[in-house]
């Protein structure tokens, strides 16, 4: 009788190593910036503080990245905006992608919601996407809380058009006319068959949008619109930083680079992501 096989334990994050290299770095990058944002405030300097002693000091061992016009260690106000420019991100992508994508499923089984839907994309895509969101913010005035809105109101139109088209053509493929034809209800040809082969592409386009966001909430504190100094956030700083570019180019600088490494891990999640969830087209 020959003994039971020995089953070895699988270790907890055995799954990242069959993942592609781009999502295991992306990923890497996004949790180095979450620690410093959650950690950073209780290590750094008070980003508030000011000493007019130490204004527009170059980097050094006391502040590694410099100092900005009123003394403020600019490492500490970048690590500070980190938390706000990532919630920015997160909290505009995912009631987009929800919305959109429930919008999106509607219009492709409803002909009347579509016909509804449809005329109120050309109303929201007949505006240049960044103008229209400087538009509505212009109007109900700076502060984060109005640019969720106007990322909201704008936003959810890419999801629902991408959405409405793929539900179309699922649709038509013969597995969701045989799931009819068996007898099965709406509900679940809609929640079993055709939802689980839409849902890829938001979920990559919510990768990029994650950067558009952050763009958009930078551009908009950049030009005074979004928060509010002297809170600190990367727009704020670069703003702020203009002013003395020659003086103090660190000032800019840095906080351009935080947008660039946030951007470039997201990107490199979404085309880790495409190669997960989309191995037909690797």
């Amino acid at each position: 009788m020959s003994a039971a096989p020995i089953e070895r334990p699988v270790a907890p994050f055995a799954w990242l190593a069959r993942t592609p290299v781009s999502l295991r770095a992306g990923l890497a990058m996004i949790l180095l910036a979450l620690l410093a944002a959650t950690l950073g405030p209780l290590l750094a300097p008070d980003p508030l503080e000011l000493d007019l002693s130490a204004t527009l000091q170059a980097p050094s061992a006391q502040h590694w990245l410099g100092t900005d016009n009123f003394g403020r260690d600019v490492l500490a106000r970048i690590i500070s905006a980190t938390s706000v420019d990532l919630q920015f991100g997160f909290f505009s992508v995912v009631p987009t992608l929800v919305v959109g994508t429930a919008l999106g499923v509607i219009a492709g089984t409803n002909r009347w919601a579509d016909a509804v839907l449809m005329r109120v994309l050309d109303l929201v895509v007949a505006f240049p996407f960044y103008v229209l969101i400087i538009a509505i913010v212009a109007t109900l005035g700076p502060g984060i809380f109005n640019m969720y809105i106007a990322v909201f109101l704008v936003g959810w139109a890419s999801y629902a058009r991408l959405v409405r088209g793929e539900v179309l053509v699922v649709a038509k493929h013969q597995y969701v006319e045989a799931a009819r034809a068996l007898g099965f209800s709406p509900a679940r040809v809609l929640w079993r068959h055709v939802l689980p082969n839409v849902i890829v592409q938001p979920v990559l386009l919510a990768t990029t949008n994650f950067i558009a966001w952050i763009l958009v909430g930078s551009a908009l504190g950049f030009l005074g619109l979004g928060v509010q100094p002297p809170s600190p956030e990367w727009g704020v700083m670069i703003g702020e930083g203009r002013v003395y570019l020659y003086q103090a180019p660190w000032m800019a600088i840095f906080p351009g680079f935080a947008i660039f490494y946030v951007s470039l891990a997201a990107i490199l999640v979404g085309d880790g992501l495409s190669d997960v969830l989309r191995p037909d087209i690797a």
